[in-house]
């Protein structure tokens, strides 16, 4: 009787042990994630502009963007553009790659499609990509899961965009292994996306 509850306390122990370093891998896989994550500062307009950010000022010239680091952990921080406040936003600790948008300019996501022509239709299907119509300066744009943003603090939810290029070519997704496609989101000004696309008829 006794060997047995000795038997449980040494398995319950072990078992104590293992889950705090589970836990501590884990706490240490999203520490260094966070250490990692970026913070990127765009701007898209034709003017240069100051961004501070938390009394720390960030140069941002006219049709680009700096990369910032922000402090780990959860904050609220108060955004200025040439010494006017926009806005605030908080940052959640788990939060990963975001872009700050201190001009509340407009941005689109769209998905891309990677096949041959043969296998758009059914890849576009089986990806569940659909196509949108947006408004953006008064006129209609298409595209394929279209979604616009104009928020201040924006949460990375696509593969490229602003300041990184897609690739030409594409590998198929790796799930479903039959697939003979593969998609990528990809995110644009909407000066860019204008420029690239061509709109119709009037909206508001």
């Amino acid at each position: 009787m006794d060997n047995t509850v000795k038997m449980n306390t040494k398995w319950t122990l072990i078992g104590g042990i293992a889950a705090g370093v589970v836990v501590l891998i884990i706490a240490g896989v999203w520490f260094y994630s966070a250490a990692m994550w970026s913070i990127l500062i765009d701007n898209p307009t034709d003017k240069d502009i100051v961004v501070n950010i938390n009394n720390t000022d960030y140069p941002v010239a006219a049709q680009s963007n700096e990369k910032v680091k922000l402090p780990f952990g959860s904050a609220e921080y108060k955004v200025l553009v040439d010494t006017q406040e926009v806005w605030t936003f908080k940052k959640w600790m788990l939060d990963g790659n975001a872009l700050i948008n201190p001009t509340m300019s407009t941005y689109v996501k769209q998905t891309f499609i990677y096949a041959d022509s043969l296998d758009i239709k059914d890849g576009k299907e089986d990806a569940k990509i659909v196509e949108k119509t947006i408004c953006l300066n008064g006129q209609n744009y298409d595209g394929d899961n279209l979604v616009t943003y104009k928020d201040l603090y924006i949460l990375k939810d696509w593969n490229y965009g602003i300041d990184t290029i897609s690739p030409d070519t594409m590998k198929p997704n790796k799930w479903p292994k039959t697939a003979r496609y593969a998609t990528t989101d990809e995110l644009f000004s909407a000066q860019k996306f204008m420029s690239d696309n061509t709109g119709y008829g009037t909206c508001s």
